[in-house]
């Protein structure tokens, strides 16, 4: 077994702060204006930890203008730092402690000695990611790279490792081959380096995926049977759609908040949530914009007028907000057309609206007519095949 023991991990800002600072106030002579020695180093503090060498330069003679033979010290900190950049790209990439261990004889065989920082699960990298860990492993010494090269993929050798034991373990604890990618996922996102608590832990938060899995929302039949026997039936009325969707709020939080929000997405479209409704039930609007919205006037039978409304509106309040929960309340509350909507919002980007990675993804959703609910089925031409499910 080929143990390698890698140095604990210590932030490049950390290790300027540590080495530059001390030296400087050794080697300064006592005439040095002290306020400007103090700050130099405050403005180490920003140093981004995946600075280049040329980021590193610029920073060591920033902090050091006009301190009196701080270059002696800068000529001798400089290599020493880069050295220390690179085991901080090794560390930062997620990987601390012992490196390959034994070989696995197939699944439910012994853990290796492999660990990832963030915990003892970690997802395997790709080849482009092997070589992109290298090249920043070898900053300002290219003969590093080969080296960078075998310390990456002795990780991944680990990472495998651990994954193949890890899923051999999983139906120890009663995961079903059905649940074990979300097992997986969420391993993967847990700090816990200890297998047996892991799987524990996996263990615990699977209930609230296979809560999720319960999920059920009425559709056309339930929604007509709420409205024609409203009133007349003994007991309360049978559940709306947005009513059983609401119910389910409290789980869905608790899963984003943890960090689920993919998981929470498969499981809601596997429950017929519609896009829309996905999107409110993740990302509702804030009680802010909720707030500016109430200003908007209603619709009026001038088109150009409603465009010019709602495009200024997108333009002071879609930062940060769900493009399809913002149109969900222009509908329903303010009675406009999707179609001006979406026009606003061309305007609005063609005005440097800048949308973000989320709301991007949007936008083929946002292109197309809303998924009706059942009171709207009889009216308009929305998507009926949606529509007859209850969905916006």
């Amino acid at each position: 077994m080929s143990i390698q023991l890698l140095p604990q991990q210590q932030t490049l800002a950390n290790t300027l702060s540590n080495t530059l600072g001390p030296a400087l106030q050794k080697g300064i002579t006592a005439g040095t204006d002290r306020r400007m020695l103090q700050q130099g180093l405050s403005g180490l503090k920003d140093l981004p930890e995946n600075a280049t060498p040329l980021q590193l330069a610029q920073t060591l003679i920033n902090a050091t203008h006009g301190i009196e033979g701080a270059e002696n010290y800068v000529q001798t900190l400089f290599p020493l730092l880069l050295n220390a950049q690179r085991m901080q790209a090794l560390n930062g990439q997620g990987q601390t402690g012992l490196g390959q261990g034994q070989s696995t004889q197939g699944q439910g065989s012994s853990p290796g000695q492999f660990q990832g920082a963030g915990g003892f699960l970690t997802s395997p990298k790709t080849e482009n990611e092997v070589q992109e860990f290298a090249q920043r492993y070898a900053l300002g010494d290219p003969s590093k790279y080969k080296e960078g090269l075998d310390i990456a993929r002795n990780m991944n050798s680990g990472a495998v490792q651990n994954l193949e034991y890890f899923r051999g373990r999983l139906g120890d604890i009663g995961i079903k081959p059905n649940e074990m990618p979300y097992a997986v996922q969420i391993a993967q996102k847990s700090d816990i380096k200890d297998p047996e608590k892991l799987l524990t832990h996996v263990k615990r938060e699977m209930e609230d995926i296979r809560q999720m899995d319960n999920i059920v929302i009425p559709g056309l039949m339930n929604q007509a049977m709420r409205i024609a026997t409203s009133g007349l039936l003994p007991g309360p009325p049978m559940q709306s759609r947005h009513q059983a969707q609401s119910k389910y709020q409290p789980l869905i939080d608790r899963m984003i908040e943890k960090g689920y929000e993919p998981i929470v997405r498969e499981k809601l479209a596997a429950a017929e949530f519609s896009p829309t409704e996905i999107e409110e039930r993740i990302h509702p609007v804030t009680k802010q914009v909720a707030s500016n919205l109430d200003s908007i006037p209603l619709a009026s039978k001038d088109k150009e007028s409603n465009i010019n409304k709602i495009e200024d509106f997108l333009l002071r309040n879609s930062q940060n907000q769900s493009l399809l929960s913002l149109r969900r309340q222009l509908v329903k509350s303010k009675k406009y057309d999707w179609k001006d909507i979406n026009q606003a919002l061309q305007r609005a980007m063609s005005k440097g609206l800048k949308l973000s990675t989320d709301q991007d993804k949007e936008l083929a959703e946002f292109a197309q007519p809303p998924r009706d609910s059942l009171m709207d089925v009889w009216f308009g031409s929305g998507r009926l095949p949606g529509a007859l499910r209850g969905e916006k």
